[in-house]
């Protein structure tokens, strides 16, 4: 049994290793946030949207502070530093996902006003971003298994979990090239705006957050390979 391997099962209750998992947890809720907010924009409910879209500004700063945390944990800790990497490195690809997750967020609460009226003018659009984001949402969900998994020193069943982010991943990728085709398709180039350019920023950062999940399974594979 390697080091790690050992760390983790007789710390399985240490704090770094609860943190890791609620960093997975908050991560998962969060992006739950931002499909409310999306919703309720397409419904036309501004003003819900933009207290949802509140919480999801708040939840990146929380992520960001316990990402500190959990640094600082691993740090006092007695792994071998190539260890500590792994896990200081995973906790920094969750990260990442909030980052994009709020970015998508923020581009959208600019559109608000405007993303009914240019919904209508590409209304295939509407369901292809809702699917995308239900994508990206199981991916973070079973993220969250993957990690919980991992700190009980589950390999195959951590490893099996990585392989269905991956999964979601590359639906989302299928379905932004739809988006992109829906695009590609518009026959009036003026009707182009700034709007429109946002509107598939917004989409590419969507893209971006499923992303950022597949590349922390890859850590996630990598950590768990290191405990075998």
């Amino acid at each position: 049994m390697s080091e790690i391997s050992k760390w983790f099962k007789v710390r399985r209750e240490s704090k770094a290793i609860k943190m890791m998992k609620e960093h997975a947890k908050k991560t998962l809720q969060i992006i739950k946030d931002f499909r409310e907010e999306i919703k309720e924009i397409f419904g036309g409910n501004i003003e819900e949207a933009l207290r949802i879209h509140n919480r999801v500004e708040l939840g990146e700063k929380e992520q960001d502070s316990l990402r500190r945390l959990i640094i600082t944990e691993l740090a006092r800790g007695e792994l071998p530093p190539s260890h500590r990497g792994d896990l200081m490195r995973l906790a920094r690809r969750i990260d990442w996902i909030i980052d994009w997750v709020h970015e998508a967020s923020r581009i959208m609460k600019v559109l608000s006003p405007y993303v009914v009226e240019i919904l209508k003018n590409l209304p295939e659009m509407k369901k292809v971003i809702l699917k995308m984001i239900d994508e990206t949402v199981e991916a973070a969900a079973f993220l969250f298994e993957a990690v919980s998994d991992l700190s009980k020193g589950e390999i195959e069943e951590t490893l099996n979990l990585a392989d269905k982010v991956e999964r979601r991943e590359e639906a989302v990728d299928a379905l932004y090239e739809e988006a992109r085709k829906i695009f590609a398709a518009i026959e009036k180039p003026e009707v182009c705006t700034l709007k429109y350019v946002l509107l598939l920023q917004f989409v590419d950062a969507i893209e971006n957050t499923a992303d950022k999940c597949e590349m922390t399974c890859d850590q996630i594979r990598a950590t768990a390979v290191s405990m075998a």
